[in-house]
């Protein structure tokens, strides 16, 4: 792990920074959507999980993993779905669906799954057994070390692995999604005071580099603008906090290349103190 560039902010340990939830504003009121606990023991949504994972690129191999933390309380993961409110939801589904190669995942994907968890996190729940269509996931963890390192509440949940659907790339969901579960980690059984999350600097995402090997070497087009992870977090009210200028690995799809990506350390208030 590389060196890490702490932002000296009085904000970030009073919370009354532009981030806080005293003074954070929304541009606009994002598209609803629903956040359904994973059930890794379910066959079928385990076996979805991992194929939402091949299809994101990363971290697919860290799913069986993923399964024993949740299971322990240490990870809390959440499939998105559609709100049945959400704009041009039934064009949406179609186009999720329409973007798997083979007939018989997209018969899997029309199919969906049913609400069967019985754990969120350390507290037992309910499920509804209602159906829901996921086409995404978004997960939280903690991290206690990273949280006096950097300064922040001991309630504090750190966001990962977060996919959207790559057919619904800019549809709003992924807005959404951070929304939602801003709002469930609020309330109860966790009750987080502060959110927080990692994701690469807007400047090494705007390299060429990094553009062919994410577009051009999956067949994707290239949008019209393009809007790094870090402006997209710092819209939503998240602050840097902290660099680390090699957090991850990354393997070039086109070159084989691995490569050090660096990151932001970003937190955004959203409970009571």
């Amino acid at each position: 792990m590389g060196s890490i560039e702490q932002k000296a902010a009085s904000s970030a340990a009073t919370g009354t920074g532009t981030g806080s939830a005293q003074t954070r504003t929304q541009e606009r009121v994002p598209p609803l959507v629903v956040l359904t606990p994973w059930d890794p023991t379910d066959e079928g949504q385990f076996g979805r999980m991992y194929e939402q994972r091949v299809a994101c690129t990363w971290g697919y191999d860290e799913v069986e993993e993923w399964k024993e933390r949740m299971l322990g309380g240490q990870k809390v993961l959440y499939w998105i779905s559609l709100a049945d409110d959400f704009p041009s939801r039934d064009e949406l589904m179609a186009q999720h669906i329409k973007q798997w190669p083979k007939t018989r995942q997209r018969k899997k994907e029309s199919e969906g799954l049913v609400d069967t968890a019985v754990v969120i996190g350390q507290a037992s729940r309910e499920p509804t057994r209602k159906p829901f269509h996921p086409v995404g996931h978004i997960a939280i963890e903690s991290f206690p070390e990273r949280d006096t390192q950097f300064g922040l509440p001991e309630t504090t949940f750190w966001v990962k692995s977060l996919y959207i659907s790559w057919a619904l790339q800019s549809s709003g969901l992924g807005r959404g999604a951070m929304a939602a579960l801003e709002r469930v980690v609020a309330g109860p059984p966790f009750g987080a005071e502060c959110v927080a999350l990692d994701t690469v600097t807007g400047e090494f995402q705007l390299r060429e580099e990094q553009l062919a090997g994410f577009y051009d070497a999956r067949g994707v087009p290239r949008p019209a603008v393009i809007r790094t992870n870090e402006d997209w977090y710092r819209r939503q009210g998240y602050e840097v906090v902290a660099t680390n200028d090699s957090m991850y690995d990354w393997v070039n799809p086109a070159t084989r290349e691995t490569i050090k990506v660096p990151c932001v350390f970003m937190r955004k208030y959203v409970g009571a103190a």
